[in-house]
């Protein structure tokens, strides 16, 4: 499995490169000036996202470990065989 915080860290790093890309247009800025922003937007974003999403992962991953030790699956009871039941496995 992919590790979810990387996913989000990437998804808001993108966020950030197209929000900086519109802002730019909208402003009227030199292509190369609305570039030069975005990247920069995008790798702050990168990081940022990366730790936010980090921490945030660890505090779901220890509080989902805590809900299942104080919640355990009970074991399943074995169920006898009622009358006409076919238990046969051939």
């Amino acid at each position: 499995m992919h590790d979810p915080a990387r996913i989000i860290s990437v998804a808001f790093a993108l966020c950030g490169f197209a929000v900086s890309i519109i802002a730019g247009l909208a402003a009227g800025r030199a292509a190369f000036e609305t570039l030069a922003y975005a990247m920069l937007a995008l790798v702050v974003c990168r990081m940022v996202g990366g730790v936010v999403t980090s921490i945030g992962w660890s505090v779901v991953r220890e509080h989902v470990d805590r809900f299942k030790a104080e919640n355990p699956v009970p074991e399943a009871l074995p169920i006898a065989p009622h009358v006409g039941m076919n238990v046969d496995k051939r």
